[in-house]
């Protein structure tokens, strides 16, 4: 399962540091004085210029701000004042590693700077980490944005927002257990600081707060680790009981760690559902199908193509649920089903006309019945096929559209040679909604007897208002 990047970057900028309460609320007051020296002095002075001129012009009065703080704490390791100033041109280098552990032995030395400073410091550091890191989001550069953000979260540990965005990253970027520290962190964060904040900064926390568990389970998912995950979906499926993807996704869990009668029962329920949508349906068929429960997998997949008869991932899952039903138990191969088996198949290689796959499984049923004539033909088109198409699938988009994604195989073409597929998309009464061409230029060829050679990878992105229930596609040489 993936989810969409939902950033919560708009109401981080939005913020000061004066509209959030101070973590160090019961810090201890005093401690070690600051002292201001001739290298104190000379930091500060460098430390303004920088400020004045912009970071990146004011490299050099940073490194000039660190040398002078770095002096001052070498005439006197007690001086908190040195070790601040120090912090905060390590800051401006962008070091923030090293800046974080100058302005910890500060507020080791004198704990009264947590309110009096640092606090406003850190944070300002954060904020400005966070406006950094915010092109490359907007870019979909997400991996390097995170290593921007983390160290806006190294450096400032007592906001959520950037763990929360880490965590989404990672979770996109499939490295769970990166993803699970940073979105635990987050929700425990949470928990600690709501009472400390404003109202508004709060309700915006706490609605953040909410996805929380999806994403930590999303991340057990990825990280392998099924037991937690299926806590972590119990929890989310008892509070929403009508959250079909809640219990699809605690289902799948169910599956992959063969508890194969929990998922099942999961799946009955759900089909007494009466809002399930196409992919609802395909899902759930596809559990049953991954279960090797092959008969149901095929009444929801039928229930799929009945609904939407242009719906070609489901004809086709139809007619492979149906053959490895028949493949198991050749009693169940009977007139009657043989003819729903060619029936389904037939309707997959219509919208799929260059599937070998549907083709074979399709030649295969209609000979078992006897009729040499149509076997024949089927051969024949088969056998004409100088390109196919395999591995088609449609990810659908809740807001409108959807992405195909899929191999073009090169059997017989020369190398270089280029072909278009044109991909209608259809709402659920088969109404066509747009097409979407994409070309491709072809591998190298199979080496004979109608072997595969070269595989083209597609994607095949459409956009629109509506939501797609179906698609299939022609191939223009």
């Amino acid at each position: 399962m993936r989810f969409r990047l939902g950033f919560v970057l708009a109401s981080v900028l939005a913020v000061t540091a004066a509209g959030c309460a101070s973590a160090g609320g019961g810090a201890r007051a005093g401690g070690v004085r600051p002292r201001e020296t001739a290298e104190t002095r000379a930091a500060e002075q460098a430390l303004n210029l920088a400020i004045m001129v912009g970071s990146e012009q004011g490299q050099p009065q940073y490194e000039e701000a660190l040398s002078a703080a770095q002096a001052a704490i070498t005439a006197d390791t007690t001086n908190p004042l040195a070790y601040k100033l120090a912090g905060q041109a390590l800051i401006g280098l962008d070091r923030l590693g090293e800046a974080d552990e100058m302005l910890d032995e500060a507020e080791e030395l004198r704990p009264a700077y947590v309110q009096e400073e640092t606090e406003g410091i850190r944070e300002g550091a954060w904020i400005y980490q966070f406006e950094r890191a915010q092109p490359l989001l907007d870019a979909g550069d997400y991996l390097d944005a995170a290593e921007i953000l983390e160290g806006g979260s190294s450096i400032y540990s007592q906001r959520p927002e950037i763990m929360l965005v880490l965590g989404e990253i990672y979770v996109q970027e499939n490295q769970p257990d990166r993803a699970i520290t940073y979105l635990k962190r987050a929700d425990s964060l949470i928990d600690a600081r709501v009472p400390q904040v404003d109202s508004s900064l709060a309700a915006d926390w706490r609605a953040a707060q909410a996805n929380l568990p999806v994403q930590i389970a999303q991340a057990y998912l990825g990280a392998e680790r099924y037991d937690e995950a299926a806590a972590e979906l119990r929890s989310l499926v008892a509070q929403n009981p009508a959250n079909i993807l809640y219990a699809n996704n605690l289902a799948s869990v169910y599956v992959r760690t063969n508890q194969s009668d929990l998922a099942a029962g999961i799946y009955e329920n759900l089909l007494r559902l009466t809002n399930l949508t196409q992919g609802d349906l395909y899902n759930i068929g596809g559990g049953y199908y991954n279960l090797q429960r092959y008969p149901e997998a095929a009444d929801v997949f039928e229930r799929a193509a009945t609904a939407s008869r242009r719906d070609r991932d489901a004809f086709e899952m139809w007619t492979r649920s149906l053959q490895l039903q028949h493949g198991r138990d050749s009693a169940s191969a009977t007139p009657a089903s043989l003819q729903e088996l060619i029936g389904a198949a037939g309707h997959w290689v219509e919208l799929d006309p260059n599937t070998r796959t549907g083709y074979v499984i399709l030649i295969q049923a209609v000979n078992k019945t006897g009729d040499e004539d149509r076997t024949v033909e089927l051969l024949d088109r088969i056998n004409a096929f100088t390109v196919g198409v395999t591995d088609l699938q449609l990810l659908r988009n809740p807001n409108g559209g959807a992405t195909v994604t899929g191999d073009v195989e090169n059997l017989t073409e020369p190398a270089g040679t280029r072909v278009n597929l044109v991909f209608t998309f259809y709402d659920r009464q088969g109404n066509a909604i747009g097409t979407q061409v994409t070309q491709v230029t072809l591998g190298a060829p199979g080496p004979g007897d109608n072997q595969p050679g070269a595989r083209t990878p597609i994607r095949v992105v459409f956009t629109a208002d509506q939501q797609v229930d179906g698609y299939g596609y022609q191939l223009q040489q």
